[in-house]
């Protein structure tokens, strides 16, 4: 799916929003790895990397489950080994 211009920044204008209403100079612990409070920029980023950091993990943990074994889905599965996580 190709996103025009306009695309890209309806989308950045609908995270702007939802930031500044649902996270910015609230305690937010829903999504990250440990409670935030957002008053400046720093603090922003630090949210944004726990954010980020957390469906991270979520999603390497979804890639392990969903895999299927080379030889089929019959085929006796094997342990998968994941990189370590930077942010865990």
């Amino acid at each position: 799916m190709l996103l025009t211009r306009e695309d890209v920044d309806a989308k950045a204008d609908a995270l702007i929003e939802f930031i500044r209403d649902r996270v910015v100079g609230r305690e937010w612990e829903d999504g990250t790895m440990r409670a935030h409070r957002v008053r400046i920029f720093q603090e922003l980023e630090a949210w944004f990397e726990d954010v980020l950091a957390f469906f991270q993990g979520c999603l390497k943990k979804r890639v392990a489950r969903d895999v299927v074994p080379a030889g089929g889905a019959d085929a006796t599965p094997r342990p998968i080994e994941l990189p370590e996580d930077p942010y865990a």
